[in-house]
């Protein structure tokens, strides 16, 4: 019999991520597989498969270059017999920028960021701070996590004083801002 799939104990994750996924059915089997299908993209293969029970299985989805929307989780045992679909929806949500810290920094000088904070953050995602036209791009940036960035600011010595808003485009072009204060 081919197995079944009857529940997932998450049903989305955030696009650039990897996400743990529990899934619940009948029938599977030793050595079974796991993937994300959608129409006109390629499958998105799950890592660290494991067949806990007949009933249960484990697996990573990794989201990096997934496109958002609606895709199906399919299950295919080792004899080739593919289970029914549960959806699943990976989001792509706009960042929000809450802190910046240090908070300030002198014309002329670098400043290390250690800590931008928000959500919505992607690996790959370019961050710059902005005053009217003037923009000055983040370097060396790190998202360590959908929720914190870091990076270096290298602000030149023409930069106008006073404050700046901060910008973090992700890598899918959706784009979050916080006003300069």
């Amino acid at each position: 019999n081919a197995p079944t799939l009857t529940a997932r104990n998450v049903s989305s994750g955030n696009r650039g991520w990897p996400v743990g996924v529990s899934l619940t059915g009948t029938g599977f089997q030793p050595g079974a597989t796991v993937r994300l299908t959608r129409a006109g993209y390629s499958d998105i293969i799950a890592t660290g498969v494991t067949v806990v029970s007949p009933t249960q299985i484990t697996c990573s989805l990794n989201l990096p270059g997934a496109a958002s929307g609606t895709w199906n989780i399919l299950v295919t045992n080792p004899d080739g017999k593919i289970s029914g679909t549960l959806t699943f929806t990976v989001n792509s949500p706009t960042p929000t920028i809450s802190t910046s810290a240090p908070a300030t920094g002198v014309r002329g000088t670098s400043v290390s960021i250690i800590s931008l904070t928000g959500t919505g953050f992607q690996p790959g995602a370019l961050v710059d701070y902005y005053s009217g036209i003037t923009r000055i791009n983040m370097t060396d940036v790190n998202v360590i996590s959908g929720t914190r960035i870091s990076g270096t600011l290298t602000i030149p010595t023409s930069a106008p004083a006073g404050s700046y808003g901060v910008r973090v485009i992700n890598t899918d072009g959706v784009t979050g801002l916080q006003t300069g204060r």
